[in-house]
């Protein structure tokens, strides 16, 4: 059966959407090509008779008789034909015409099985939720944070008192409407017809640009850096050419079909294997006690570590005696200046990995001999500082994780050549 909230478009009954014009004054749909857009007003009632079965474009309107062929209606196919007026996933509240995104979401759900058992727990649909999140949002309760972490909530309202259904909405983090749903039509990275709802195919969502909206913006007072720079970081790197999703969506096999498809997975995960497979790691006894160790970038399309201005590496060595290295971060730096609405965070560097294929040495002193010890070294990638960590609550097995670790002998147990 058409899931019910389909039924409004399967009844013919086709406009161009209020929300859609409204979305050419804010911007957000460019005007000179918003003609090549077919939309869907879900308003419309089914059995309204006072409402015309009409498709229209802008300054063209076509009669159309709801015909079936081959089970399908014909005004599926002709509203696959055009995409390129589509807004692309944006941080702020989505412009969908008045639909119950919660509910809307759940039929999602209740059709793409496996797609949902992989977003349900996700860093997607966690966005909101994460206790992280939340512990600096306390700290810094702004609406453009809101904007992407809870993308299908209206930013504007506050922290306190919060009703139920924007509370729902949050809580959807960046669900399969945040993507799958522009403007009033049922995206996809390909046209489908299909009895439950037709997809629009937008060859754009298989790209980087799919991602852009929420991986890489300003500050909300604009510096000379953006806030984060992942898209322009991949598009510098020798990896551009392969798609944020080949590595973060990667193609699988359905789990539950007795016929297994493949499909991307939906977990957009970013797991210890891709973190180590990130980066190649050397390392080598220097003078003045001391441990040089060497880092490239070798599996990602990115600056490591990418994202939050937060995120970090610490390279860490010790010895078996006991003695510890002084650790190196390798990240951005700010300091606080004043503002108009008090202060504001500016960079005054960056000492991330770049993705560009040279390797990046630094050394880490030991203050006594450790000549005679097996000496440990390890990379660890960080959400944030230790510093930061304790002051949010975070516990420092949620905080980070090695993802590389090289042991080097005793001098003692080097024999010479």
């Amino acid at each position: 059966m058409i899931p019910e909230l389909f039924e409004k478009m399967c009844a013919g009954y086709i406009r161009p959407s209020p929300e859609y014009e409204r979305s050419i004054a804010r911007g957000l749909v460019a005007s000179d090509s918003a003609h090549e857009l077919l939309t869907i007003d879900m308003h419309v009632r089914p059995n309204d008779r006072s409402a015309k079965p009409l498709l229209k474009r802008r300054s063209l309107s076509l009669l159309c008789v709801v015909a079936v062929l081959g089970g399908v209606p014909v005004w599926q196919a002709a509203a696959l034909s055009r995409h390129k007026a589509l807004p692309l996933p944006h941080p702020g509240a989505q412009l969908r015409a008045g639909l119950d995104v919660v509910r809307l979401n759940e039929q999602c759900e209740s059709c793409h099985n496996e797609e949902a058992r992989e977003w349900r727990g996700s860093k997607h649909q966690q966005a909101y939720q994460d206790p992280i999140f939340q512990a600096a949002l306390e700290l810094e309760p702004l609406p453009f944070c809101r904007g992407c972490h809870a993308p299908e909530a209206p930013a504007e309202v506050g922290d306190s008192e919060v009703p139920f259904r924007t509370q729902q909405q949050r809580d959807l983090g960046v669900g399969c409407v945040t993507c799958h749903v522009q403007v009033g039509q049922i995206v996809g990275p390909r046209s489908l017809l299909s009895q439950s709802h037709p997809t629009l195919g937008d060859a754009r969502l298989s790209t980087a640009a799919a991602c852009a909206g929420c991986h890489e913006f300003e500050f909300p007072k604009r510096q000379r850096v953006p806030m984060q720079s992942t898209l322009s970081e991949h598009a510098a790197s020798p990896l551009a050419d392969v798609s944020c999703q080949n590595c973060h969506m990667p193609v699988v096999e359905d789990g539950a079909s007795d016929q297994p498809k493949q499909h991307r997975s939906h977990r957009f995960e970013v797991d210890d294997q891709l973190l180590r497979s990130a980066l190649s790691v050397s390392a080598e006894r220097a003078p003045n006690r001391a441990v040089s160790v060497t880092l490239t970038v070798t599996g990602a399309g990115h600056a490591v570590p990418t994202g939050d201005l937060f995120r970090r590496l610490e390279v860490r060595a010790r010895s078996s005696g006991g003695a510890l290295a002084s650790p190196v971060g390798l990240e951005r730096r700010f300091e606080l200046v004043p503002s108009e609405t008090g202060s504001e965070r500016r960079q005054t560097g960056d000492e991330r990995l770049v993705a560009d294929g040279s390797p990046q040495t630094v050394w880490l002193p030991f203050g006594a001999d450790v000549a005679n010890d097996t000496l440990h070294v390890e990379v660890v990638y960080q959400r944030m500082s230790e510093g930061l960590a304790a002051r949010l609550g975070v516990a420092s097995d949620t905080n980070q994780q090695v993802i590389a670790e090289v042991l080097l002998p005793p001098l003692c147990a080097i024999k010479e050549p």
